[in-house]
């Protein structure tokens, strides 16, 4: 059984009508789904990494020099930084 979290987003994907093929219509229902709230310990800082949007994720703490590069799926299509904020929030905590 899927968590109610897992279930809220499935209904928001198909509501939308993400997978029609259209890969922009994906992209913008994607970066809608329901916003990753900022923690007040978290930083998000905009950067162009070589002509790809990405973004520097930093908590309160961490060690000057340090990082992780996190590329996301997507099949080079769909995704970005926005998209996946849940996730790299964590990562950037427990690294």
């Amino acid at each position: 059984m899927a968590s109610p979290q897992l279930e809220g987003f499935l209904q928001h994907v198909r509501g939308a009508g993400a997978f029609t093929g259209d890969i922009a219509a994906m992209r913008k229902m994607l970066d809608r789904s329901p916003a990753y709230p900022q923690p007040a310990d978290i930083t998000y800082e905009e950067v162009d990494a070589g002509g790809v949007p990405a973004e520097w994720v930093t908590p309160e703490g961490a060690v000057p020099g340090r990082a992780v590069l996190y590329c996301h799926g997507g099949g080079f299509a769909t995704g970005s930084p926005a998209t996946f904020r849940g996730l790299t929030t964590h990562l950037a905590r427990t690294s």
